[in-house]
């Protein structure tokens, strides 16, 4: 760029005569030819090239025929026209945080905490009526069980388990 800069505004010179010196110059310099044209033709259409090159001209020509060139530059009805630069990073949460319109994350966080609880009280209730659910398929097996076909010992306890069933519930047996 420095090389093509120092050829930028030279009497009579064409863009592709500029090109060519600072070509010439850039092999002076480096002993090497300058191999990325192909970037250049992309680069130097850039809104940020165009405006570093206005402000170099600006520092280095401030005679009185540059002034000159620079107010036959301005056409009428010709407007320059400037893409917008995108977003930035910091503008991004920024505007991120505009949205959430006032919510901290510490409420975020409390909000987080509360579906956890919710969460964690959901479960306990299951696992509870789980339970529960078990224990009424055991008083079922029992009440239902063939007591014929039991060993004398295991018939007690089977009555044992029977009386606190009744205990339990409130039952009676008339004997």
């Amino acid at each position: 760029m420095r090389c093509y800069a120092k050829y930028e505004k030279r009497s009579g010179f064409n863009e592709a005569l500029k090109l060519s010196e600072a070509r010439a110059l850039y092999q002076s310099l480096y002993n090497s030819k300058f191999q990325y044209d192909h970037v250049w033709s992309i680069v130097c259409e850039t809104n940020k090239f165009k405006a570093e090159l206005k402000t170099k001209r600006k520092k280095d020509n401030d005679s009185d025929s540059s002034k000159r060139n620079k107010i036959s530059e301005y056409v009428e009805g010709f407007d320059e026209v400037d893409e917008p630069r995108p977003t930035g990073q910091q503008a991004a949460k920024k505007q991120l945080a505009a949205q959430r319109k006032g919510k901290s994350t510490q409420s975020d966080h409390s909000e987080a905490i509360s579906v956890a609880k919710d969460i964690q009280e959901s479960r306990v209730q299951s696992m509870s009526r789980m339970t529960d659910l078990k224990e009424q398929e055991l008083e079922n097996q029992l009440l239902c069980a063939d007591v014929t076909k039991m060993a004398p010992l295991q018939r007690k306890i089977h009555e044992k388990k029977l009386q606190a069933l009744a205990e339990k519930y409130g039952w009676t047996f008339d004997d």
